[in-house]
């Protein structure tokens, strides 16, 4: 019995060492030599769910998706440690391919057992919901966890905000104290739009303009573009109009198509007849 047991700390040690040579191997940008050696590692260890998680996440970074997935999934039918992770990748894999429904369930299997997450399927959910338009979902979802982290409460105002609950939103935001740049400027956008409802739009422009502070045009850049066109659109400023939704339709963000029914009419606003025709045909 001590014989067998120091074999099976022997394997565990050596396991432990081809992995550490793994991840170095990924931190030194060496993906090729990195995904070779992690494909003999699952090879040699099926049941390594830790080892199917990693060679998961390089498969991810190749952009194989469907291996991707069948290897996530093994990974969480294992029911180790990383089952909630290989969870959360399989729901954003989802989300990302419009499977929104799918996702939920992925998430929500997820916050069954998240011991490791600290939330993070909980907040993935609830960005879901409201993104796909179930904003009361969202917000019993939300008072059900009752999280008070700073990600969970900027979640709860844009949802309060979706729901034209302006007020109580500013009074969420009011309390946070924002931990990194992408917070402070997630929080600008909500407060633009609740100066916009309450008619402010000089302040509520302040605001947009601080979401635009970034290095990087983001997504979260382009939503404050976008609020600045609605803006535009609302008061008639239609030379403004045409440059937000430019800016938006050369960066391919077309919102779901609202972009260039907006970029149309503001065409018509400044007298570009010939353009905005042909955009609308």
């Amino acid at each position: 019995m001590e014989y067998r047991g120091k074999e099976k700390g022997k394997n565990r040690s050596a396991r432990n060492k081809e992995l550490a040579s793994i991840k170095n191997l990924l931190q030194m940008g060496n993906i090729s030599t990195a995904t070779s050696e992690i494909i003999k590692y699952v090879e040699k260890y099926p049941d390594d769910e830790f080892g199917l998680f990693q060679y998961g996440k390089i498969l991810m970074r190749n952009n194989k998706i469907e291996e991707a997935k069948e290897i996530y999934q093994r990974t969480a039918d294992l029911h180790g440690r990383n089952r909630q992770s290989a969870l959360i990748a399989l729901g954003e894999i989802a989300s990302l391919e419009r499977k929104f429904r799918l996702a939920s369930k992925y998430y929500e299997e997820a916050m069954q057992t998240d011991r490791y997450n600290n939330g993070r399927a909980a907040f993935l959910l609830v960005r879901l919901k409201r993104e796909t338009g179930y904003f009361y979902e969202a917000l019993e979802l939300l008072d059900r966890i009752n999280s008070q982290s700073i990600e969970m409460q900027i979640e709860r105002a844009k949802v309060l905000t979706a729901l034209e609950k302006d007020e109580e939103a500013d009074q969420v935001l009011s309390t946070l104290i924002p931990q990194t740049k992408l917070q402070e400027r997630e929080i600008a956008v909500e407060k633009g739009k609740i100066y916009k409802a309450r008619g402010e739009y000089d302040q509520a422009t302040i605001y947009y303009e601080q979401a635009k502070d970034t290095d990087i045009k983001d997504k979260l850049y382009y939503q404050a573009v976008m609020e600045e066109a609605r803006l535009a659109k609302q008061t008639c400023n239609y030379q403004d109009l045409v440059i937000y939704c430019e800016e938006l339709y050369n960066a391919g963000r077309t919102f779901n198509g609202n972009v260039n029914i907006m970029l149309g009419i503001g065409k018509l606003g400044i007298g570009e007849y010939q353009s905005a025709k042909n955009i609308f045909e």
